[in-house]
């Protein structure tokens, strides 16, 4: 069995649906003072021209990890992934 590592900082694709952009502004909101809030427009905005989010892998984790099975309420289960990211592993 072949194995590859991938890297929780390496970048990955996700198209995240419109709750969960509401999600993840009101919590982004919840910790930044007023003047540098996020609107729901201008995340919505930082889109690739195929509706694409390159965040790290660790950002999904850590801002929708604990939804539980609820998950794909806010974003699309299929990551994309660069190649050139995942590096040859050590068989177990």
């Amino acid at each position: 069995m072949n194995l590859l590592k991938f890297n929780l900082n390496d970048e990955v694709r996700v198209k995240i649906k419109d709750a969960g952009v509401e999600r993840y502004v009101k919590l982004f909101n919840q910790k930044i003072h007023f003047e540098d809030q996020l609107s729901f427009n201008e995340f919505k905005s930082r889109v690739d021209c195929k509706g694409y989010h390159k965040v790290q892998l660790h950002w999904i984790i850590s801002n929708f990890g604990n939804c539980g099975l609820g998950i794909a309420n806010y974003i699309d289960l299929n990551l994309l992934f660069e190649e050139k990211d995942f590096k040859k592993g050590n068989p177990l």
